[in-house]
């Protein structure tokens, strides 16, 4: 599908409907050229709610669908990162992109900000060819409960094709089908380990970081798929604190339990055995 966006403005856009989990899929090819202009999509929805939700760095937040008092007005548009949601009781519908940032929603209809055209401090803001990908996700249950930000998540880390030379050709397909497992595995949606990464001291151990993404308190079991000689909370600057009981459920997996509160960071800092 190709049309004229505004006046000097080309947009071409692939709809997909997704096999995997029903998302209408836009994957947008626009070459921008506009002045003091701003584009946008907006999808009315048959849903009623007097908030939306917004998902931010490490949780979301709520923002009203009504203009009741000069402060409802002024948040006409508000900052999300991968998704937004309008939800009834029992079931809603979640606008997810890969790289915009500007969402907002007036009674049912939520939009979402694609392209400016300011002339300051930039003249030319945006004029160039952008690519970009949005769609739509209807979803039963509230979206806590639903796979919203399981495919928001996938929306923006697309699966990675990797070339593998096995030096054993010999090697079982249970053997194959191991090195595929993921290395970490936690039992709860609430939680999500957003960072892994080495110690910043070189000392060789491993910075694991979690969050509670829906608002609740929860208890969640996070396996590895790597001997633990120890696990600590630790700070934002990998100061070791509580140590925590690591189970050796296998030779190279090691579990550990956390204990979250609503939307809690928390930071486990590893040793292993290499």
């Amino acid at each position: 599908l190709t049309i004229n966006a505004a006046t000097k403005s080309t947009l071409t856009q692939r709809i997909f409907l997704e096999a995997e989990n029903g998302a209408l899929l836009f994957e947008t090819d626009v070459d921008w050229k506009e002045r003091h202009k701003c584009l946008k999509v907006q999808f009315p929805l048959n849903i009623r709610s007097t908030v939306c939700n917004y998902d931010i760095q490490f949780g979301y937040l709520q923002r009203p669908t009504v203009q009741n008092n000069t402060e409802d007005i002024a948040k006409f548009e508000v900052v999300g990162h991968k998704f937004a949601d309008l939800s009834e009781y029992d079931f809603g519908c979640a606008l997810l992109n890969d790289c915009k940032y500007g969402y907002s929603c007036f009674k049912h209809c939520l939009r979402l900000s694609l392209l400016r055209a300011p002339k300051r401090p930039d003249p030319n803001t945006d004029i160039h060819r952008h690519l970009f990908r949005y769609a739509l996700l209807p979803h039963t249950d509230t979206f806590q409960r639903s796979n919203v930000k399981q495919c928001a998540e996938n929306l923006n880390n697309a699966l990675k094709y990797v070339e593998c030379d096995h030096e054993n050709k010999q090697e079982t397909s249970n053997s194959l089908h191991e090195q595929q497992l993921c290395m970490f595995e936690i039992d709860s949606p609430q939680v999500i380990l957003d960072t892994v990464k080495m110690a910043l001291d070189a000392s060789g151990d491993v910075i694991l970081r979690f969050y509670e993404a829906f608002g609740g308190r929860t208890q969640c079991k996070v396996s590895m798929k790597m001997a633990v000689k120890k696990a600590s909370i630790c700070n934002l600057l990998e100061d070791v604190g509580e140590e925590l009981k690591v189970t050796q459920v296998h030779a190279q997996t090691s579990q550990i339990t956390l204990y979250l509160q609503p939307f809690e960071i928390k930071t486990v800092r590893l040793s292993v055995n290499l």
